[in-house]
């Protein structure tokens, strides 16, 4: 028969046992809940890292892309300011050749043929009054050869004036009864050049030399 010293040995036994059993159970619940957070944290830590280096790559390119559009952009300056310069300096020098050109020989000539292109491709009737404005330069030569083109073709109606000195050389072709005046002087062809070569110059430094 168990004595009752027996019986207070075994409950304590029992006892412990369950205590033992339900500290092991909470302590590795803890242990789970403790590794669960560190877990998380650890994941938010990375995330958080992950998005501090996209945010600081991200404003390195930036600053990056910021300096090569500065630097594109004073190239772009410096070639526009050189282009003006080479503009300049090549209308100068055309002018000076044209100015030349209409000292010579070959110059009243070649303008007598302007003047009866300019009439057929304008279909300008025969029986049209002309006035016709002159460079000064060459212009007693070039009004002879010009009248003579005129009255060969039956243009009997005109009127040779000597223009102004900015003309260079070319003409200016009026016809009063139908509202028309054509500009075909030297000036306005070197202008036109030179805007073609500007905007080509400008088209070019726009789009970075691709072109």
């Amino acid at each position: 028969m168990i004595t009752l010293e027996e019986k207070m040995s075994q409950f304590e036994e029992l006892i412990s046992s369950k205590i033992e059993k339900e500290n092991s159970r909470r302590l590795e619940e803890k242990n789970h809940e403790i590794n669960t957070f560190l877990n998380s944290q650890k994941a938010l830590l990375e995330e958080s890292a992950q998005r501090t280096a996209k945010l600081s790559k991200d404003r390195i390119n930036r600053q990056k892309q910021e300096k090569i559009s500065m630097a594109v952009q004073s190239e772009k300056r410096e070639l526009l300011k050189m282009s003006e310069g080479f503009i300049k300096t090549m209308t100068l020098k055309i002018e000076d050749k044209c100015r030349v050109f209409v000292l010579g020989s070959e110059y009243p000539e070649f303008i007598s043929r302007i003047v009866i292109s300019t009439l057929e491709s304008e279909e300008i009737s025969k029986d049209s009054k002309l006035i016709l404005t002159l460079a000064p330069a060459n212009h007693n030569e070039t009004r002879k050869m010009i009248k003579s083109e005129l009255e060969a073709k039956g243009y009997k109606k005109y009127e040779i004036l000597e223009g102004d000195i900015s003309f260079i050389g070319g003409f200016v072709m009026e016809i009063p009864e139908s509202n028309l005046r054509i500009t075909k002087t030297l000036e306005n062809s070197i202008n036109a050049r030179r805007d073609v070569i500007g905007q080509f110059i400008q088209n070019y430094a726009r789009d970075g030399g691709t072109n």
